[in-house]
């Protein structure tokens, strides 16, 4: 019996079966028990499951450094047996500094004859009369399964017995788009992740991570079937891709890691080791814009552009964006990049240049990997479709009122058709920020010129000569894209379904038959993915939760638009506006403004593993008003609610706090100190909330309408014990509000830089001052 250990897991093989398991030294963690792997795939002659009898007594042990950061202890282990010429090798390495074990498997034909492989089972059972690779110590109702989707809009959240992975109705319609040609679609008792899963206790928050460090070689799916009797199946695509004699195939790293917790930050440390394994280099700045699709769509012209372009310029000092993204409608058909419809008749050289000396970043969408059917490039150049076996053209899904279609990106031709419009876009018309589309396309299940390439490596090749033919100063936005193969490569990545301007899902207004349809364009969708997924910002990428709408001319009530506002604004991630900015009122210009400018820290979701649409967001703010929290409490059902706030609901220490309601300029001290207060919420709307600890006797800064943060504004604070006070606020932009101060006095003055258009006391001893801040303001108060 062979076994490792580190202070958190001990590891064996056990030589009688040649099984592997992994068991926590703590009580109340998944463990798994007597697993083993299976490489499926076929020769010359027949199809084969070769099962990996692992050997203890061919064991070598070695000391390496991971990325020079964690120290881990490697074995190789060879099976007993070898398939008729494929030499295998599993690699096995206990992090000493971490919870958790990595493991892959190398493969080598050392045959005369190809072998052409299918898929590789890395974690599985040894035979199908046992029950389980698990052993969990909590009843069924409460385990927690979460799921991470294939892409940037597939399904991603907490599963449960009660609440099953939600699936795409729409069958070929919808699910080439969403789901990988590998992962299958999940039963009623079988949930399937892309990437990495957590298995939880939610009674005790104590789980356990699985997952793949990097999905450079294959896709990589963890499987959590039947609940009573619970079991978890890891395994990687490799797509019947041929192993030619003398050649090599390795996996990606699988991982095990222990988690504690139920909050978006519980998995922290695995997220940090993607990073290091992909040389992820997070940009520190946030991107904000103005986007042209959710008004337009397809409807654009230069003019349309030009139009929201001198509204921007207008507006620059109490708006202040950076970039112009002209979306999806300027080309001929999607394929046709270098063609143009009748609205831009002059190119995109010209547009791009307007928009660039007005002051602004040009930016512009293309979907480089799919194809319509309508195209000149469908029929022009046929050999550069990816194809089934039959020889019809793969289905990419119901895009654009018809099934696209993709180029096989193995065809050298193809690749180059790529590599010229990213050139021209950047190089000749001048474009330093890309929105990359539909990317899955490049992975679809065909069948490839280059048959040695699993889908996963076409398409991370394809990536890379993306970025290398744009340059590292182009800004590139991933989207439609599978999230381990954008890592390193893309600098923002959309991580949700688009947002739209319905609640809920509809296509051509029809909305019944799409309610519960998990991907579709719509606000919720959306919002549950930016949740779901927000602790991958300013770790893998600059997360992209896709454009606010604040216009009155859609069907978002003014709580849903408050709701998106709040979300994308605590995300941290791209700050970009999608309405037709002529005509919004100055209203909901300010609600836009009060966003601006977009903070650089991550939120925490501090009920990500509790519930399937998390409720209860934090960010834990520091700055010149000392350190307070940004709260946010979701209301996800169809009618208002009233609701009482605890501090436990955002795990923050009890005590006496200032609570300010910045949608609703409420404001109230607690005096209870474990409650919050007692709030009403629209349907689908929230409370977005600062919370100080009071300061007694002192004037203090307790909000503001100038910033969603009610505290980002103030750059300087003096308070004194005498009753005096001293701020100095810049807003980032032109802006005019109200700031809402604790004075232990009835009776103050104030002195002031700018214009004071009020000044006065409400109850509790809150003063509220309206202010004008063009493009800072300092203000001095004293108490008598």
């Amino acid at each position: 019996m062979y076994q490792n250990q580190n202070p958190w897991l001990q590891f064996t093989v056990d030589p009688k079966n040649g099984m592997f398991s992994i068991a926590p030294r703590a009580e109340g963690f998944p463990a798994v028990q007597n697993a083993t792997m299976v490489i499926h795939g076929w020769d010359t002659t027949q199809h084969f499951e070769y099962p990996l009898s692992l050997d203890p007594d061919a064991l070598q042990t070695h000391r390496v450094g991971l990325l020079t950061s964690l120290t881990r202890e490697q074995i190789s282990i060879r099976p007993r047996a070898r398939w008729d010429g494929l030499d295998c090798e599993v690699i096995f390495s206990l992090v000493k500094d971490l919870p958790c074990l990595m493991w892959k498997v190398n493969m080598y034909n050392r045959g005369s004859q190809p072998v052409w492989l299918d898929r590789i089972d890395l974690l599985t059972l040894p035979t199908k009369d046992r029950a389980s690779t698990l052993k969990i110590g909590c009843a069924p109702e409460q385990i927690g399964f979460f799921v991470n989707g294939w892409q940037s809009w597939s399904f991603t959240g907490l599963t449960t017995q009660h609440s099953p992975q939600m699936n795409s109705h729409l069958g070929f319609l919808q699910n080439p788009m969403v789901l990988d040609a590998g992962q299958h679609q999940a039963g009623r008792h079988t949930s399937v992740a892309d990437m990495y899963a957590i298995l939880l206790d939610r009674s005790t928050e104590q789980g356990c991570l699985f997952g793949f460090l990097s999905q450079k070689e294959q896709f990589g799916h963890i499987a959590f079937d039947q609940w009573k009797e619970p079991s978890v199946h890891m395994w990687v695509d490799a797509d019947g891709v041929r192993l030619d004699a003398g050649m090599t195939l390795t996996t990606d790293w699988a991982m095990y890691m222990l988690t504690s917790g139920c909050d978006s930050e519980c998995i922290a440390p695995y997220l940090d080791l993607v990073a290091k394994e992909n040389r992820v280099h997070v940009q520190p700045s946030v991107p904000t814009g103005w986007c042209s699709w959710y008004q337009y769509y397809q409807n654009i012209s230069a003019e349309t552009i030009r139009k929201n372009l001198h509204a921007l310029t207008a507006h620059k000092e109490d708006l202040p964006l950076q970039i112009v993204q002209i979306d999806d409608g300027y080309q001929k058909e999607v394929g046709d990049w270098l063609s143009f419809r009748s609205g831009f008749s002059d190119g995109m050289k010209s547009v791009a240049r307007e928009i660039r000396e007005d002051g602004f970043t040009p930016g512009i969408w293309l979907a480089p990997f799919i194809v319509h059917r309508k195209s000149d490039l469908f029929h022009d150049h046929p050999e550069w479709i990816l194809r089934k076996r039959n020889g019809n053209p793969v289905n990419a899904g119901f895009v654009w009122n018809s099934l696209g279609t993709a180029l096989d990106l193995t065809q050298s031709d193809a690749m180059q058709y790529v590599r010229d419009v990213i050139h021209t876009a950047v190089q000749d018309w001048g474009f330093p920020y890309l929105k990359l589309d539909f990317l899955y396309a490049a992975a679809l299940k065909g069948s490839y010129k280059d048959e040695t390439k699993t889908r996963a490596q076409v398409l991370r090749e394809a990536l890379g000569a993306i970025r290398e033919t744009a340059g590292k100063r182009t800004y590139l936005v991933g989207c439609g894209l599978p999230l381990g193969s954008a890592l390193g490569i893309m600098d923002a990545m959309r991580i949700g379904p688009d947002v739209s301007s319905s609640w809920k899902p509809k296509y051509f207004n029809i909305a019944f038959p799409f309610k519960n349809e998990p991907s579709m364009p719509c606000a919720s969708n959306s919002l549950r993915n930016i949740l779901t997924r927000a602790n991958l910002h300013g770790r893998w990428w600059v997360n992209d939760p896709d454009c606010v709408l604040v216009r009155e001319q859609s069907e978002l009530t003014l709580a849903e638009v408050q709701t998106l506002s709040t979300v994308i604004a605590m995300s941290g991630g791209s700050l970009i506006f999608s309405d037709d900015l002529t005509a919004l009122s100055e209203e909901r210009l300010q609600m836009a403004a009060g966003l601006l400018p977009p903070i650089h820290e991550r939120m925490v979701v501090v009920d990500w593993l509790q519930e399937r649409y998390p409720a209860s967001l934090r960010l834990d703010m520091a700055g010149e008003t000392g350190e307070w929290y940004v709260l946010a409490n979701i209301n996800w059902g169809d009618r208002e609610c009233i609701c009482s706030l605890s501090v436990d609901d955002f795990k923050i220490p009890a005590g006496f706090y200032w609570i300010s309601n910045f949608w609703t300029k409420q404001i109230h001290r607690n005096h209870v100190p474990t409650s919050l207060g007692e709030f009403t919420i629209p349907a689908h709307g929230c409370v977005l909330l600062a919370v100080r600890e009071v300061k007694e006797n002192c004037i203090q800064y307790i909000g503001s309408d100038l910033h969603f943060t009610q505290g980002q504004e103030v750059k300087k604070e003096t308070v004194k014990r005498s009753g005096r006070a001293r701020f100095m606020l810049d807003a980032g932009r032109k802006a005019t509000g109200t700031i809402f101060l604790s004075i232990p006095a009835r009776s103050a003055t104030l002195e002031s830089s700018g214009d004071i258009d009020s000044f006065y006391w409400t109850a509790d001893g809150i003063y509220f001052l309206k202010v004008d801040v063009d493009p800072t303001v300092e203000i001095e108060i004293k108490t008598k």
